[in-house]
């Protein structure tokens, strides 16, 4: 047998409109009187309190009108009960992420790859010749992905070349071979020694960079 629950039962008494739901009824109420768009669009309202709650609910709308009408247009906000205004609750200015961006679609046309601690070491000192920057900034990597979602950026693995086959294997081992003769002869070197660049691979840099999310190639 269930247990017993305090949780009060839903009313539903209250209903959410989405931008384009809004700029719809909106559209309605230019031709129409409110009590012909209340009965249109707001089924069940007949007490006077809740009538008197949607007269104040078109007023808001009305007076937001601008705001609905760009949301409702957009394929991304339309389907959104709200939307956050831009630069809301961020540590950093438009200006500065601006600044930040243009950065890093210069680096990556000069084919420089970005990590996402190079993102953070750079915001962090770029943020002080900003004004209005929060103090407390501190590119965390909480940040990083904030910073990369808005600005349609995403950690990438770099393309690299196929695989060679057996045969452009052995052309390119006897290319290599043929030069170190030809650097041997040049130089009077009667001795080659091999090189152990493990510890150089190792610490090379990451095969990832941040770049613009959705690009067929990086």
């Amino acid at each position: 047998m269930p247990r017993p629950t305090q949780r009060k039962p839903k009313k539903y008494k209250y209903s959410r409109y989405t931008y384009e739901q809004n700029h719809v009824i909106l559209q309605y109420r230019d031709s129409h009187t409110a009590a012909e768009t209340i009965d249109r669009f707001f089924h069940g309202t007949r007490t006077q309190r809740r009538r008197d709650t949607i007269y104040q609910l078109l007023a808001a709308w009305t007076k937001s009108r601008p705001t609905i009408e760009v949301n409702a247009t957009d394929a991304i906000t339309r389907d959104m009960y709200r939307t956050r205004q831009h630069g809301l609750g961020t540590k950093l200015t438009q200006e500065t992420e601006s600044f930040l961006w243009n950065w890093i679609q210069s680096m990556r046309s000069d084919g420089m790859l970005l990590s996402r601690d190079m993102l953070a070491l750079h915001a962090l000192d770029v943020a002080p010749f900003f004004e209005h920057n929060k103090p407390d900034f501190k590119a965390s990597s909480s940040w990083c992905t904030r910073f990369m979602q808005s600005n349609a950026l995403a950690d990438r693995a770099v393309t690299r070349q196929s695989q060679k086959t057996p045969a452009e294997t052995a052309v390119a081992i006897e290319a290599f071979s043929k030069q170190v003769q030809d650097l041997m002869t040049k130089y009077g070197a009667d001795v080659v020694y091999n090189v152990d660049q493990t510890a150089i691979q190792h610490e090379e840099i990451s095969k990832r960079t941040v770049n613009d999310a959705g690009a067929s190639t990086v």
